[in-house]
């Protein structure tokens, strides 16, 4: 009896899964805007499920902070504020520097490698003051050096954590003046502390860079858009 019932609990696990999958990707990639209201009805529609896994997925994201839900009144995308600029860029300095200062190191010269390549990509993205590619890179730039961390209960904390924190500055930067040289300079310091397997000066920049040492970004997202 044990292994029947497991079966279709192990299908609505994969319907749930797939859920929150669509719905978490729909809102990371911009086809969810930022306070859009989603549609028990409407989602149900696009996913060809039933109401429940949506529901439950849906109250998933809203533990990830991606969906904002108040009982009786609304489920709607999550709407991150320029005027929290500071507190996003903190907290994700918080996580990103812990993770660089562990990964740092036991970070091998091939692992080094890779992390200097990612940041040339954001290097590229601020000469090109491209804003997509820009956020993009520093994703992926985490999830590198997060992979390296050899913190495993860290690894898993701040990769949960990451989705959100790297979704709100998202929004914050698209609607931000950011001052391209400025940050550009600061990524680029982070290139050379990893060019020299420097720990201090990996840990140290990082840190400038999300408001913990000095404001570099800090003031560029706080800044209106001209």
């Amino acid at each position: 009896m044990a292994k029947a019932s497991a079966v279709p609990e192990q299908r609505r696990q994969l319907i749930r899964d797939r859920a929150y999958q669509s719905i978490q990707g729909a809102i990371l990639d911009g086809t969810f805007q930022p306070g859009e209201a989603l549609d028990d009805a409407r989602l149900q529609e696009w996913l060809h499920i039933s109401r429940t896994p949506i529901r439950q997925a849906l109250y998933a994201l809203s533990l990830e902070g991606l969906i904002d839900m108040a009982p009786q009144a609304h489920t709607r995308v999550v709407l991150p504020r320029r005027e929290d600029a500071m507190a996003y860029l903190q907290a994700t300095g918080v996580l990103v520097g812990g993770v660089t200062e562990l990964a740092a190191g036991v970070a091998s010269p091939a692992q080094r490698g890779q992390l200097i390549d990612v940041l040339n990509d954001v290097v590229g993205a601020t000469r090109m003051r491209d804003t997509a590619a820009f956020v993009s890179g520093q994703r992926s730039y985490f999830r590198t050096i997060n992979n390296i961390n050899p913190n495993a209960i860290l690894a898993r904390l701040s990769g949960q954590a990451m989705v959100a924190l790297g979704y709100y500055l998202s929004v914050v930067a698209h609607a931000s003046d950011i001052d391209w040289g400025e940050v550009g300079a600061q990524y680029e310091l982070l290139i050379a502390g990893w060019r020299a397997a420097d720990t201090e000066a990996v840990v140290i920049v990082t840190r400038g860079i999300f408001g913990l040492r000095g404001a570099r970004l800090v003031s560029t997202l706080n800044a209106e858009p001209a």
